[in-house]
């Protein structure tokens, strides 16, 4: 092992360390999450699979009489909110290879959709818990929950489902 010495030896030593630390922190900060844009379109998919449970289960909870008018419709416009805060993490995303776009853009469709399926179920709540609009709510609430797991499952399945 060679030691340095004398009034150089810090200055190498230090250069060295700094040379390294240089390039761990260039080496960190190039890397992207794990997966890239997959697992960061699976991740904000996630998101709102998260809200639609959350929407079914509420709207659910208000068909049965056992949660407040007021208490679900709070609850949707908190989860149009979250749902709307990872269609933009998904539309800022950026997507370095061209290949990517047709997957994002049908996550950002998949998005779209549970966002607008989320908007009607609050407004179902305005109606009579008889209501057949209110089934139909659930349903819809069921079919985009559905397709969006697909999409945290494999979100280069998004690619396909856009049109």
């Amino acid at each position: 092992m060679l030691l340095l010495t004398g009034p150089r030896a810090g200055s190498s030593t230090l250069r060295a360390a700094l040379a390294c630390g240089l390039c761990l922190l260039l080496l960190v900060g190039c890397a992207r999450q794990p997966g890239g844009v997959t697992a960061e379109l699976s991740h904000s998919s996630g998101d709102v699979v998260s809200s639609v449970a959350s929407g079914a289960e509420g709207l659910r909870l208000w068909a049965e009489d056992r949660a407040p008018r007021q208490y679900v419709r709070v609850l949707f416009d908190d989860l149009i909110e979250q749902s709307l805060s990872a269609y933009g993490a998904v539309v800022n995303l950026d997507i370095d290879d061209v290949a990517d776009e047709p997957m994002r853009a049908g996550v950002e469709d998949a998005m779209g959709e549970a966002t607008r399926v989320l908007v009607a179920a609050r407004s179902v709540t305005l109606l009579g818990r008889e209501d057949p609009r209110v089934a139909q709510s659930l349903d819809a609430l069921t079919k985009v929950g559905e397709r969006l797991q697909q999409i945290v499952d494999d979100p280069r399945s998004a690619a396909g489902g856009r049109g």
